[in-house]
């Protein structure tokens, strides 16, 4: 997913979340892991509509076919599961086996 700070990369396993608007999610725990910059604080909502405050961080994605980008990702507390948001799945087709260890693929379009 991202470049690490020693220039290898760093598989990550992602829950795909449609009801994520945003990117990325990771934990905390991964972000000295990664070029991470930028941190800041900003309200998000919830799936049950509670808004809270969330720390953001700028992060560099590279992988597959595409250059470098900056990217935002979502800071998760409590070491959260990381998670692909559909603000990522833009242009892409999703294919989910509905399965016990289905698999899940995104192609562009």
């Amino acid at each position: 997913m991202t470049r690490p700070r020693d220039g290898r990369s760093i598989p990550i396993l992602f829950i795909v979340d449609t009801a994520f608007d945003g990117e990325f999610a990771l934990p905390a725990s991964l972000l000295p892991r990664i070029y991470s910059y930028s941190p800041s604080i900003r309200q998000i909502m919830l799936a049950n509509g509670e808004e809270r405050d969330a720390t953001y961080v700028m992060a560099l994605l590279s992988g597959g076919e595409e250059e470098q980008r900056v990217i935002e990702v979502l800071v998760l507390e409590n070491h959260g599961n990381p998670l692909l948001g559909i603000d990522v799945l833009a242009e892409h087709l999703l294919t989910i086996e509905v399965a016990t260890k289905g698999e899940v693929t995104i192609e562009p379009l």
